[in-house]
């Protein structure tokens, strides 16, 4: 990290600190109100739109960046950025500004769930596709890469089917009928090798995870200063990360996302005075999963890093998912169903869940950090930690539910 970095980081954060102010005025042009309903916490219509300040002023701050690098001045010894690398800034600006776009469009005029997740694939697909970001196979630590990405299509398509077949209250051995078919691809599958299949399949599932991490980020944007907090320490800690190993794209992007968040989080912890919104969340995650993709595939890391820095909010909002879709629920519905909800629900401030998930993003984020420097068993024991934490953070929560219905109950 250069001190020109560090200057253009100081002026990111104060710029969006000024503007995240002009947009938290209702009085401000660009200012859109959020109100209340079945998903909020919030009591009050509140300015949504802090998500322009923070995208804005981060491809502002990295596009400077990149420009003065490229003039190679006396004072700065960073190698200029090769060609393949300059396109991959354009699409993925152009990408992130669209579905910045769209997002503040559909705040204030509406678009159809359809329109804007076809939009969200097409972002994911040219991303992928356009830079050639798609993950073959998932290295294990201890057992290597045994598991390629292709597979996850399997248990993804069973799911859906199931989703599907209690969404609409099917009947006549759908699940059944599934699995028989499903089971004739596996066997198809693993008596030709795959060799054909498998490319295709990881391509398709890399664009959805892409397009999952868009989203996720959006529906965990549901509390005063979740969304921003995560923004400051999952792209720090990303950013510290590529730093370390030499790769000063990543490295740049997600320090100017994350100053840039901590210019808008002044003014979202609690009481918000502004929302981050979807104009600023689905962005987010498409660069959170964009960047990921970028070190998984030149070899920066594997991917439980990025798993481990964004875990909070992917353990969080794909258990949700996965939970509501086996009960045939309406997924694209607005609900309260997210942990961190729950327990606000059960009783808990929001400063208090709050202070809660800041720790367990630290937590994650020194864990990735130490992942990284350790051996194939110490890895191995941290995914297996974190397993194990996650699934005693859910019985805590369940617990916690639990006695707060007794408590009202007998009240």
């Amino acid at each position: 990290m250069t001190l020109v970095e560090l200057g253009i980081g100081s002026l990111v954060f104060l710029l969006a600190f000024l503007f995240t102010r002009g947009l938290s005025s209702p009085t401000s042009k660009l200012c859109l109100m959020d109100h209340p309903n079945i998903r909020s916490l919030h009591e009050n219509p509140t300015p949504c739109t802090g998500g322009l300040a923070i995208l804005v002023c981060a491809l502002g701050g990295w596009w400077s960046w990149i420009l003065l690098v490229q003039l190679q001045p006396t004072f700065l010894s960073v190698n200029r950025i090769s060609d393949p690398d300059i396109r991959l800034a354009l699409i993925l600006s152009f990408f992130v500004a669209l579905l910045t776009l769209i997002s503040y469009w559909d705040r204030k005029v509406g678009v159809k769930p359809g329109l804007r997740l076809a939009i969200h694939i097409l972002a994911g697909a040219a991303l992928v596709r356009g830079a050639d970001l798609f993950v073959n196979a998932i290295s294990i630590p201890l057992l290597g890469q045994i598991w390629p990405l292709g597979w996850v299509a399997v248990p993804l398509m069973l799911l859906i089917i199931i989703w599907i077949k209690r969404l609409f209250g099917l009947n006549g051995g759908l699940i059944e009928g599934s699995i028989v078919l499903i089971g004739g691809f596996v066997i198809y599958v693993l008596w030709t090798g795959g060799a054909n299949i498998f490319p295709v399949l990881s391509l398709i599932v890399s664009i959805l995870c892409l397009v999952w991490m868009s989203n996720l980020f959006n529906f965990m944007d549901g509390m005063d200063g979740l969304a921003g907090g995560m923004g400051i320490i999952g792209f720090g800690f990303l950013s510290f990360i590529a730093w370390t190993s030499g790769h000063f794209f990543i490295t740049s992007l997600a320090f100017f996302i994350a100053v840039s968040c901590g210019g808008f989080l002044v003014f979202n912890l609690p009481p918000a005075r502004i929302f981050m919104g979807d104009v600023g969340s689905v962005p987010l995650g498409f660069s959170a999963g964009g960047l990921s993709a970028l070190g998984i595939h030149q070899g920066l890391f594997d991917i439980w890093i990025p798993l481990l820095i964004f875990s909070p909010f992917i353990m969080d909002a794909t258990v949700t998912l996965y939970c509501r879709m086996l009960r045939g629920e309406k997924v694209w519905k607005a609900h309260r169903e997210h942990f961190y909800q729950r327990l606000v629900l059960s009783g808990w401030e929001q400063r208090k869940v709050l202070m809660a998930e800041y720790g367990l993003m630290l937590g994650s984020g020194m864990s990735a950090v130490m992942y990284g420097q350790f051996g194939e068993q110490l890895r191995f024991v941290v995914l297996l930690g974190w397993i194990f934490i996650y699934t005693l953070l859910g019985w805590g929560v369940f617990r916690i539910e639990q006695r707060a219905k007794k408590i009202n109950a007998a009240a």
